[in-house]
């Protein structure tokens, strides 16, 4: 049992799941869900979807589709969960289907230069560098007025990651840390 927001993950082969669990096993996906930075991108997803209208969030490198999950939990009506590795897809398509949410959440091995439509919210739980590589398509997919959450960072790269944010008219909201690791959530201006 891990806490994740105001949710708990619990064991996908429990048989049943009251409405503050998450059915979820992590298998070999990145994420399990115990990770500080996973718990800070939980939080500002949360603050997000309850200061704001979120129909449509895009979870960039899903993982094991814990904040996928959450984000449909938490209300949010089409998640699109992206990652390139096949191990990830099979267990974030396994934990989605656990949780009887096929209909609201999308687990996807397209690349972020496939995607074409846009998000109200993204999530970016990457590495600095990642999240560089992948930054104009980030900025390309958050409609204008959308909330970017941005955790992953270490020490001071939150600093270089706000900077080159800035860059692309994107203003902090929000920022959380969690030992040496930093989250921000930032709005699309």
């Amino acid at each position: 049992r891990t806490q994740i927001g105001s949710f708990v993950l619990v064991d996908s082969f429990t048989v049943e799941c009251n409405p503050h669990e998450i059915l979820f096993a992590g298998g070999t996906a990145f994420g399990s869900g115990c990770h500080p930075s996973t718990r800070l991108a939980a939080s500002l997803l949360e603050k997000a979807v309850a200061v704001m209208d979120v129909t449509k969030v895009l979870d960039v490198g899903c993982g094991s589709g814990v904040l996928s999950l959450l984000s449909a939990k938490l209300g949010v009506k089409h998640t699109v969960g992206l990652d390139v590795c096949h191990n990830s897809l099979v267990v974030a398509r396994s934990n989605v289907e656990a949780n009887g949410l096929n209909d609201r959440i999308d687990i996807t091995g397209m690349t972020i230069g496939e995607v074409t439509c846009s998000f109200d919210l993204v999530l970016a739980n990457l590495t600095l560098s990642v999240f560089f590589y992948l930054l104009d398509d980030i900025n390309r997919l958050c409609r204008n007025g959308g909330v970017l959450v941005v955790s992953g960072l270490q020490g001071r790269q939150d600093e270089s990651a706000l900077a080159r944010l800035h860059e692309y008219g994107w203003e902090l909201l929000t920022r959380s840390s969690e030992g040496k690791w930093q989250a921000m959530m930032l709005h699309r201006i």
